[in-house]
C-alpha cells in the first residue's frame, strides 16, 4: 500500500502507557531542534528528557511508538537520568 503523504506521529510513553512526549507529527509539524533528513520519507529525531510539559521525565524504560497510517511500530529505551 502506497503511504506515501499519510501523516506520521512519533510520541515517547512511559511503561505504563501515559504519554510522556509528542516528537513529531509529520509531515505537518516538526518540533523546534527537528530536522528533515535527505529524502521526504526520512527525519531525525532525538528526545532530551522533557516531557510535553517542559518538565524533566526521571530515569526509566519507555516505549517509542511510530505510528504511520496503518502501521505501527515500538521500540524499547532506557532513560538513564
Amino acid at each position: 500500500a502506497d503511504i506515501a503523504g499519510e501523516q506520521a506521529s512519533v510520541t515517547i510513553v512511559d511503561i505504563g502507557g501515559r504519554v510522556v512526549r509528542r516528537l513529531a507529527e509529520i509531515p505537518r509539524t516538526l518540533p523546534s531542534g527537528v530536522r528533515r533528513a535527505g529524502s521526504h520519507d526520512s527525519v531525525d529525531l532525538a528526545w532530551d528528557g522533557r516531557t510535553d510539559d517542559g518538565g524533566t521525565s526521571p530515569a526509566g524504560i519507555y516505549l517509542v511508538l511510530v505510528e504511520r497510517g496503518r502501521k505501527s511500530l515500538s521500540r524499547r529505551i532506557v532513560r538513564l537520568r
